[in-house]
Protein backbone atom coordinates (compact mmCIF):
# COMPACT_ATOMS: atom_id res chain seq x y z
CA UNK A 1 0.00 0.00 0.00
CA UNK A 2 2.88 2.22 -0.25
CA UNK A 3 2.86 2.42 -3.82
CA UNK A 4 6.73 2.12 -4.36
CA UNK A 5 9.25 -0.51 -4.28
CA UNK A 6 11.97 -0.16 -1.76
CA UNK A 7 15.37 -2.33 -3.14
CA UNK A 8 16.22 -2.93 1.11
CA UNK A 9 19.21 -4.69 0.88
CA UNK A 10 21.20 -6.53 -1.59
CA UNK A 11 22.68 -8.78 1.18
CA UNK A 12 21.04 -13.02 1.32
CA UNK A 13 21.97 -12.45 4.84
CA UNK A 14 20.00 -9.51 5.55
CA UNK A 15 16.74 -10.15 6.97
CA UNK A 16 14.13 -7.21 6.91
CA UNK A 17 11.53 -7.78 10.17
CA UNK A 18 9.10 -4.60 10.12
CA UNK A 19 8.29 -1.96 8.76
CA UNK A 20 6.11 1.76 8.97
CA UNK A 21 5.22 4.37 7.29
CA UNK A 22 6.41 7.91 9.03
CA UNK A 23 3.93 10.82 9.71
CA UNK A 24 6.19 12.63 7.06
CA UNK A 25 5.32 9.95 4.71
CA UNK A 26 8.81 8.15 4.77
CA UNK A 27 9.05 4.88 5.82
CA UNK A 28 11.52 3.02 8.52
CA UNK A 29 12.57 -0.67 8.37
CA UNK A 30 14.41 -2.59 10.70
CA UNK A 31 16.06 -6.46 10.85
CA UNK A 32 18.32 -8.71 12.14
CA UNK A 33 21.40 -5.89 11.33
CA UNK A 34 20.88 -4.41 14.54
CA UNK A 35 19.64 -0.95 12.83
CA UNK A 36 16.72 0.63 11.75
CA UNK A 37 17.00 2.29 8.07
CA UNK A 38 14.80 5.64 7.56
CA UNK A 39 14.08 5.98 3.48
CA UNK A 40 12.78 8.49 1.92
CA UNK A 41 9.35 7.50 -0.02
CA UNK A 42 10.58 7.96 -3.42
CA UNK A 43 13.73 7.50 -3.65
CA UNK A 44 15.88 3.36 -3.17
CA UNK A 45 18.57 4.69 -0.61
CA UNK A 46 18.12 5.27 3.33
CA UNK A 47 19.45 8.41 4.52
CA UNK A 48 19.74 8.11 8.15
CA UNK A 49 20.33 4.47 10.68
CA UNK A 50 19.42 4.49 14.10
CA UNK A 51 21.76 2.34 15.85
CA UNK A 52 21.31 0.95 19.57
CA UNK A 53 20.14 -2.13 19.87
CA UNK A 54 21.69 -5.51 20.39
CA UNK A 55 19.82 -7.90 19.36
CA UNK A 56 17.35 -8.17 16.07
CA UNK A 57 15.26 -5.64 16.01
CA UNK A 58 11.79 -7.34 15.44
CA UNK A 59 9.13 -4.50 15.59
CA UNK A 60 8.77 -0.80 14.92
CA UNK A 61 6.22 1.39 15.60
CA UNK A 62 5.34 5.41 15.12
CA UNK A 63 3.61 6.50 18.62
CA UNK A 64 1.13 9.56 18.77
CA UNK A 65 3.30 11.74 20.34
CA UNK A 66 5.76 12.07 16.88
CA UNK A 67 8.36 9.62 18.05
CA UNK A 68 9.42 6.10 16.75
CA UNK A 69 9.03 2.83 19.32
CA UNK A 70 11.34 -0.31 18.11
CA UNK A 71 11.38 -3.71 20.09
CA UNK A 72 14.50 -6.09 20.08
CA UNK A 73 15.56 -9.46 20.61
CA UNK A 74 17.56 -7.52 23.49
CA UNK A 75 14.87 -7.79 25.63
CA UNK A 76 14.44 -3.83 25.30
CA UNK A 77 12.10 -1.19 24.18
CA UNK A 78 13.93 1.94 22.47
CA UNK A 79 11.98 5.53 22.10
CA UNK A 80 13.80 7.31 19.30
CA UNK A 81 13.73 10.67 18.17
CA UNK A 82 13.86 10.32 14.31
CA UNK A 83 14.65 14.01 13.84
CA UNK A 84 17.87 14.18 15.97
CA UNK A 85 18.40 10.89 15.07
CA UNK A 86 19.20 9.50 18.86
CA UNK A 87 17.46 7.46 21.64
CA UNK A 88 15.23 9.27 24.28
CA UNK A 89 14.80 6.24 26.20
CA UNK A 90 15.35 2.57 26.94
CA UNK A 91 12.42 0.82 28.90
CA UNK A 92 13.98 -2.78 30.04
CA UNK A 93 11.09 -4.20 32.06
CA UNK A 94 10.80 -7.42 29.59
CA UNK A 95 12.42 -10.68 31.11
CA UNK A 96 12.64 -11.68 27.16
CA UNK A 97 12.82 -10.90 23.45
CA UNK A 98 10.05 -7.56 22.45
CA UNK A 99 8.54 -9.35 19.81
CA UNK A 100 5.87 -6.65 18.79
CA UNK A 101 4.29 -3.46 18.99
CA UNK A 102 1.09 -1.79 18.99
CA UNK A 103 -0.60 1.04 19.02
CA UNK A 104 -4.15 2.01 21.05
CA UNK A 105 -6.26 4.39 19.91
CA UNK A 106 -5.19 6.32 22.60
CA UNK A 107 -1.86 7.93 23.17
CA UNK A 108 -0.37 4.36 25.13
CA UNK A 109 1.09 1.25 23.20
CA UNK A 110 1.07 -2.27 23.75
CA UNK A 111 4.51 -4.70 23.71
CA UNK A 112 3.92 -8.66 23.33
CA UNK A 113 6.95 -10.45 24.69
CA UNK A 114 8.54 -13.57 24.44
CA UNK A 115 8.33 -13.67 28.36
CA UNK A 116 4.55 -14.34 27.92
CA UNK A 117 3.19 -11.03 29.12
CA UNK A 118 2.39 -7.93 27.30
CA UNK A 119 3.14 -4.32 28.98
CA UNK A 120 0.89 -1.39 28.20
CA UNK A 121 3.38 1.76 27.75
CA UNK A 122 2.58 5.37 28.80
CA UNK A 123 4.12 8.25 27.19
CA UNK A 124 2.13 10.61 28.87
CA UNK A 125 3.26 9.31 32.02
CA UNK A 126 7.17 8.90 30.80
CA UNK A 127 6.40 5.54 29.19
CA UNK A 128 5.44 3.86 33.11
CA UNK A 129 3.77 0.31 32.48
CA UNK A 130 1.02 -1.73 33.42
CA UNK A 131 1.69 -5.37 33.18
CA UNK A 132 -0.57 -8.23 31.76
CA UNK A 133 0.00 -11.54 32.87
CA UNK A 134 -1.14 -14.97 31.89
CA UNK A 135 -0.31 -15.99 29.17
CA UNK A 136 2.09 -19.72 29.12
CA UNK A 137 4.47 -18.70 26.39
CA UNK A 138 5.75 -16.34 24.23
CA UNK A 139 2.71 -13.75 23.19
CA UNK A 140 3.06 -13.43 19.40
CA UNK A 141 0.45 -10.13 18.86
CA UNK A 142 -2.46 -8.25 19.86
CA UNK A 143 -5.20 -6.63 19.34
CA UNK A 144 -7.82 -3.69 20.76
CA UNK A 145 -11.06 -4.53 20.09
CA UNK A 146 -12.37 -1.48 21.46
CA UNK A 147 -11.67 1.27 24.62
CA UNK A 148 -10.06 -1.01 27.07
CA UNK A 149 -10.32 -3.90 25.90
CA UNK A 150 -7.81 -5.64 24.08
CA UNK A 151 -7.18 -9.46 22.56
CA UNK A 152 -3.97 -11.25 22.95
CA UNK A 153 -2.74 -14.51 21.13
CA UNK A 154 0.10 -16.80 21.88
CA UNK A 155 2.12 -19.84 21.19
CA UNK A 156 0.27 -21.23 24.45
CA UNK A 157 -2.85 -22.27 21.49
CA UNK A 158 -4.77 -19.49 24.06
CA UNK A 159 -6.45 -16.50 23.01
CA UNK A 160 -7.12 -13.80 25.62
CA UNK A 161 -9.55 -10.99 26.16
CA UNK A 162 -8.15 -8.36 28.57
CA UNK A 163 -9.57 -5.41 30.23
CA UNK A 164 -6.95 -2.97 30.50
CA UNK A 165 -8.82 -0.62 33.36
CA UNK A 166 -9.13 -3.71 35.38
CA UNK A 167 -5.87 -5.08 34.80
CA UNK A 168 -7.41 -8.53 34.36
CA UNK A 169 -7.69 -11.30 32.23
CA UNK A 170 -11.57 -11.57 30.93
CA UNK A 171 -11.67 -14.72 28.93
CA UNK A 172 -9.53 -17.35 27.89
CA UNK A 173 -10.46 -19.40 24.40
CA UNK A 174 -8.54 -22.43 23.97
CA UNK A 175 -7.69 -22.65 19.98
CA UNK A 176 -5.36 -25.98 20.15
CA UNK A 177 -3.16 -23.97 17.61
CA UNK A 178 0.54 -22.42 18.00
CA UNK A 179 -0.89 -18.70 16.95
CA UNK A 180 0.95 -16.07 15.32
CA UNK A 181 -1.19 -13.15 14.68
CA UNK A 182 -4.61 -11.47 15.32
CA UNK A 183 -7.00 -9.23 14.49
CA UNK A 184 -10.03 -7.59 14.47
CA UNK A 185 -12.72 -8.30 12.08
CA UNK A 186 -14.68 -5.42 11.41
CA UNK A 187 -18.34 -6.39 12.10
CA UNK A 188 -19.63 -8.59 14.85
CA UNK A 189 -17.68 -10.17 17.57
CA UNK A 190 -15.19 -11.81 15.35
CA UNK A 191 -11.62 -12.26 15.58
CA UNK A 192 -9.49 -13.43 12.56
CA UNK A 193 -6.08 -15.32 13.91
CA UNK A 194 -3.47 -16.97 12.36
CA UNK A 195 -1.74 -20.38 12.81
CA UNK A 196 -0.16 -23.84 11.89
CA UNK A 197 -0.81 -22.94 8.47
CA UNK A 198 -4.69 -21.52 9.01
CA UNK A 199 -6.79 -18.73 8.91
CA UNK A 200 -9.36 -19.00 11.60
CA UNK A 201 -12.71 -17.13 12.29
CA UNK A 202 -13.30 -17.36 16.11
CA UNK A 203 -16.24 -15.53 17.62
CA UNK A 204 -14.92 -14.32 20.98
CA UNK A 205 -17.94 -14.00 23.11
CA UNK A 206 -18.95 -18.14 22.01
CA UNK A 207 -15.58 -18.74 22.42
CA UNK A 208 -15.24 -20.59 19.76
CA UNK A 209 -13.76 -21.49 15.53
CA UNK A 210 -16.76 -20.82 13.49
CA UNK A 211 -14.84 -20.69 10.12
CA UNK A 212 -10.86 -22.13 9.28
CA UNK A 213 -8.95 -22.13 6.38
CA UNK A 214 -6.12 -24.48 5.30
CA UNK A 215 -2.63 -23.00 3.95
CA UNK A 216 0.06 -24.68 2.32
CA UNK A 217 2.60 -22.28 4.44
CA UNK A 218 2.35 -20.40 7.35
CA UNK A 219 0.29 -16.90 7.51
CA UNK A 220 2.86 -14.46 9.53
CA UNK A 221 0.99 -11.41 8.94
CA UNK A 222 -2.83 -10.85 9.15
Amino acid sequence: SLNHVFQLNSDDLFIEKDLCELYNGNIATCGNDLTIKLWERFKNQSYASLVGHTGTILSILQLKNGLLASASADKTIRIWDIKFLQTVKVLSEHQESVIKLYQLKNSKFISCSVDGTLRIWDPLQNYTSTMLKGHKDAVESVVEIQAGVIASCSLDEHIRIWDTYMKKCQKKIKVKRTLIDIDYYITGDLLVISGDKRLMIINYELGKIINEYVSNNEIYCL
